[in-house]
This record gives C-alpha cells, sequence and structure tokens, in this order.
C-alpha cells in the first residue's frame, strides 16, 4: 500500500476541521460521549496547529486517497 504524509498548509485547513468531526465522533464511543442531537459534534477550531510553536499539520494518503491528519 502507498502511504504518503503531506505537510498541510493553512490554506488546508477546512480539510482537517472536517476530518477532525469523524475523528471525534469515532472517539465518543471510547470517551463515552452521547452523539448530539443535531449530529453534529463540537467544532473545534485547529487553527493551533499552524499558530504554534511545536505544532506540525499533516495530512495522510493512502493509495492516493485522503486517508486522515
Amino acid at each position: 500500500m502507498n502511504i504518503e504524509l503531506i505537510y498541510a498548509p493553512q490554506d488546508l485547513q477546512p480539510i482537517i476541521q472536517n476530518l477532525a468531526r469523524f475523528y471525534i465522533y469515532d472517539l465518543s464511543e471510547y470517551q463515552k460521549r452521547p452523539c448530539p442531537s443535531d449530529g453534529l459534534d463540537v467544532d473545534e477550531d485547529y487553527s493551533r496547529y499552524w499558530e504554534k510553536s511545536g505544532h506540525h499539520p499533516f495530512l495522510v494518503k493512502a493509495q492516493g486517497e485522503l486517508a486522515g491528519f
């Protein structure tokens, strides 16, 4: 399988924001958090990945398709 790790410049922040919703939803089972009635989980601001020293945003592609962050 071909896996790529790609640095995500800030103009790709919306992609990370969208993927994060799925990530938070998937973890909710283990964190014992109920799914909100509107089906949307917390819309956390991930801009800190570009603003704080030591944070480095990346996207992961598998077989050329987006797979995570």
